[in-house]
């Protein structure tokens, strides 16, 4: 896999696919190949958000779609967004745009029910003040003013929560040649619109070299010390510093303490500690989780993602779990208290993490989607592997499988996203798994989750899954895939985008 900017001819092809991005309809396929192209837009289609409840005993595991509310995009917000939790709000980035805002409540009250879909038209500001806006409609205020960055803002996005309000963390990537770079609002919620752009952030943090993808995911983590919470920054892109030969895309992870570092422009030198991978194209970074004690020695664990761990942009995967005191070693190998690989070529094991008491036993479990992972019905449909508390090993892993014994089930990349959540309310968490390239009933690229539920026991079946599946050719449900109790109904609701062909 060799980087956009290497040569002449990459920059010949990125040309290409730049004017295939202005000339029409015929810019999509591309699009259709890789999540993992940032900069690939269709600027001809539009998206929007969907919230589903979920009721195992009404639903009986099959296909189901209880759409419980609805945001339609118009086509100037693109048919990419970043998504995240906020309490009962969430945060909405549109990197087309550059632009990242707050979604309000989905409340069944007064003229804003959420069984009424809500429609989001961007109204730019063409005075002196640069103050665009979002309009929600039939929400009464439905003005919203965005935060404002440069190109492929908003695609990634974190609310840090407090006291006095809460915090506002956004990544654009791809900005710069794939440098990528993250910008702290503090205080976002009572921030004047005039110091809602990137320029007027309080933190800014770029990546030093093209390709390096800074901010492909952020997470706020616990110090393992006891401290005031980490900043986990990936990279997946890293090649290592300028003074070296570069390992390409061998991807890294930087862990930041905000409170004890000054406003202004950040540098990976602030990181209290930087962990990259030893192998071409591991793309260590690619995800992160962390939260919960993995190992039992009662300190919080990271874990870390390298997908594409294995010698190409294919590898087998593998998952380095840190633990405890965080090593002084750059080498993740050298730094991981333990390496989970995966089990076969290709399977990408570590593309997507999660961290949660899957049985319920007090003892916290490591979820990682494989999109690549083999089924002997579909192969490349991808899965979920489960590894439980007191048996962390490939071995004794389980596994969730995609597809549905169909050959069009190829390439479905099932786990390419997670998550875990209580999604009923009986206190037991469900495992949910996006599939964004299925295809069904001749619906291309379709998608579908599939939600995984544990019984009274704390078992966890691993067949038979509920299933949400996109109904029009290039939806790619669970592309984004995340729960929040938006609803505020004391349990949490599956949250995913679905793109749309704008007429």
């Amino acid at each position: 896999m060799a980087r956009p900017w290497a040569s002449a001819r990459s920059w010949g092809v990125w040309a290409a696919l730049s004017a295939a991005a202005f000339a029409g309809p015929a810019c999509r396929a591309p699009c259709n190949l890789d999540i993992d192209q940032p900069l690939c837009v269709d600027r001809f289609g539009a998206m929007d958000l969907v919230v589903h409840s979920f009721d195992v005993e009404a639903t009986s595991r099959r296909v189901t779609r209880n759409v419980a509310a609805q945001a339609r995009g118009d086509v100037l917000l693109g048919a990419d967004w970043g998504i995240a939790p906020l309490g009962h709000e969430l945060l909405v980035g549109f990197p087309v745009l550059g632009a990242a805002g707050v979604l309000p409540p989905f409340r069944a009250e007064g003229a804003c029910r959420a069984a009424d879909p809500r429609f989001l038209t961007f109204i730019p500001d063409v005075t002196v003040q640069r103050q665009p806006r979002l309009q929600i409609t039939p929400c009464p205020d439905s003005q919203q003013v965005l935060f404002t960055g440069p190109a492929d803002f908003g695609r990634v996005l974190d609310g840090w929560q407090h006291d006095q309000g809460w915090d506002l963390w956004v990544a654009a990537p791809a900005e710069g040649l794939y440098r990528g770079a993250i910008y702290l609002f503090e205080d976002a919620g009572r921030r004047p619109g005039a110091l809602r752009n990137h320029e007027a952030a309080d933190v800014v943090l770029e990546g030093p070299s093209p390709g390096d993808q800074l901010g492909s995911t952020l997470k706020r983590c616990p110090d393992p010390a006891g401290g005031p919470d980490l900043l986990a920054v990936g990279l997946p892109g890293w090649s290592g510093p300028a003074s070296e030969e570069p390992v390409p895309e061998r991807g890294a992870v930087a862990l930041f303490q905000p409170e004890s570092l000054a406003h202004g422009r950040w540098t990976l030198d602030d990181a209290i500690a930087f962990f990259e991978g030893g192998r071409p194209y591991a793309r260590a970074g690619i995800a992160l989780a962390c939260g919960a004690d993995l190992d039992g020695d009662g300190r919080p664990d990271l874990a870390i993602g390298a997908s594409g761990e294995g010698g190409d942009a294919d590898g087998a995967g593998a998952i380095y779990v840190l633990s405890g005191q965080l090593s002084t070693s750059r080498d993740l190998s050298e730094a991981a208290g333990l390496v989970l690989r995966g089990e076969r070529p290709g399977e990408q094991l570590g593309r997507s993490l999660e961290i949660a008491d899957l049985d319920l036993d007090g003892g916290a479990d490591l979820i990682a989607g494989a999109p690549g992972l083999d089924t002997p019905e579909a192969p490349n449909a991808g899965g979920v592997r489960i590894f439980l508390h007191g048996a962390l090993s490939i071995q004794q892993s389980l596994e969730l499988y995609g597809g549905r014994n169909s050959p069009s089930d190829r390439l479905a990349r099932l786990g390419t996203t997670l998550a875990v959540a209580d999604l009923t309310g009986d206190e037991r968490p469900e495992i949910l798994a996006g599939s964004w390239r299925m295809t069904g009933s001749g619906r291309a690229f379709a998608g579908e989750i599939r939600t995984w539920h544990a019984d009274a026991q704390g078992d966890l079946p691993t067949e038979d899954p509920s299933l949400i599946v996109g109904d029009a050719p290039h939806q790619q449900l669970g592309r984004r895939l995340i729960t929040a109790d938006v609803l505020e109904v004391g349990h949490h609701q599956i949250i995913s985008t679905i793109r749309r062909r704008a007429r």
